[in-house]
């Protein structure tokens, strides 16, 4: 059974319970400015706060002063009645007998009441005031709650990013063969097959974009000058050509061909542009093109270097050299050569065109020309 005890006029009472402690509300004894607080919490709260101890027939308290302390032997005055109305008995408080369990206690005295503030927060039932803070447990609910979200988020957005990538990217020969050559700066570890890498060394000649094309090439390539490079598979690239010493009635043109393997692990499978059948095949090709803008067919005579049978391959790293040979009328007058080389040779569609000024054609191998 729930136990209270009351401050009244500075002195505190109790322990009493919840029948006593609301017949002193219906005297009038208890008012509502009165403090009181269960005998288990040391929260005082105001008596108007406890639901159901006040009723609309609440008598005041009698004008005769507060009751005697519990156990001092002096009876309550009571106010004699009105014939007309009669009032109850006042009964003095006495301390209730505590629970079995608590018959080592002392009995409880009154004892000096400390006033409570006027603006004490209003608390609930008992007077008993709750933590409105959230726990521990509902705090990392939130925060988990939070991240989910988040992280929803960002996977929306990447799904929107990888939804506007566009169609997937070309094949390295048919970007070799559509797609314009960007800026002889460009890098050649980085960027895509239509890169073009510049070379310090060599004559630097300017091409004339007018100039007809003869062969199915849209952009063609310096030789000299520039490189082709095809990704991290491989680099292409025209060093020289020169006019090989030749008894015959035509005119052979030799053109070096550097082929290198970009790739750090995979070797690069080359088979080479033999003489023969293939060579229609392949298109390895070459025109001479007059001052006039009138091509002059060369014809291929032979692969110095890759007539063998067997396909070779090209370790990570390395750079292997080709000299290819091309026989012409001794009559005609050229003012550049278009080279057009087949991306078959290494499992590839495509072609990859080299232009080459006649400036750069030497009168010799090159080592013969610079001891000349």
């Amino acid at each position: 059974m729930a136990s209270w005890y009351c401050a009244i006029d500075g002195q505190q009472y109790g322990p009493l319970s919840t029948e006593e402690l609301r017949d002193l509300a219906k005297q009038g004894r208890l008012r509502p400015t009165d403090h009181v607080r269960p005998a288990e919490s040391d929260q005082w709260t105001k008596a108007a706060k406890i639901r159901g101890l006040f009723s609309a027939t609440a008598k005041p308290r009698a004008k005769t002063g507060p009751p005697p302390i519990a156990g001092s032997g002096v009876p309550p005055v009571a106010k004699p009645a009105s014939p007309a109305t009669a009032v109850p008995t006042a009964i003095p408080l006495q301390p209730v007998a505590p629970d079995p369990i608590d018959q080592g206690h002392a009995a409880p005295v009154a004892v000096p009441f400390v006033n409570i503030a006027a603006d004490a927060p209003a608390t609930e039932d008992h007077g008993f005031r709750r933590d409105r803070r959230p726990s521990a447990k509902q705090q990392n609910l939130r925060i988990v709650v939070g991240l989910s979200a988040a992280l929803l988020v960002l996977m929306v957005v990447a799904l929107l990013l990888m939804g506007r990538s566009g169609p997937p990217s070309r094949t390295a020969a048919e970007r070799a063969e559509s797609d314009p050559a960007p800026a002889a700066t460009a890098d050649p570890e980085t960027d895509p097959v239509t890169t073009i890498l510049e070379d310090s060394t060599g004559p630097q000649v300017t091409k004339d974009e007018s100039r007809p094309l003869f062969l199915p090439i849209r952009h063609w390539v310096t030789a000299g000058t520039q490189k082709r490079v095809v990704g991290d598979y491989m680099r292409l690239h025209v060093p020289a050509a020169w006019w090989a010493a030749d008894p015959s009635p035509d005119r052979t043109l030799v053109v070096q061909v550097e082929i290198t393997n970009r790739s750090e692990d995979r070797p690069l499978h080359y088979t080479g542009w033999a003489a023969g059948p293939g060579v229609q095949n392949r298109r390895l090709a070459l025109l001479a093109v007059s001052p006039d803008e009138s091509p002059v067919a060369a014809h291929a005579s032979r692969d110095a270097l890759a007539d063998s049978a067997e396909p070779q391959q090209v370790a990570p790293g390395q750079t292997v050299t080709r000299n290819l040979e091309f026989s012409l009328s001794p009559d005609a007058e050229v003012e550049y050569f278009r080279l057009m080389l087949p991306y078959e040779a290494w499992g590839l569609s495509g072609e990859v065109g080299f232009e080459i000024p006649d400036a750069m054609v030497l009168d010799g191998p090159p080592d013969v020309a610079a001891a000349h």
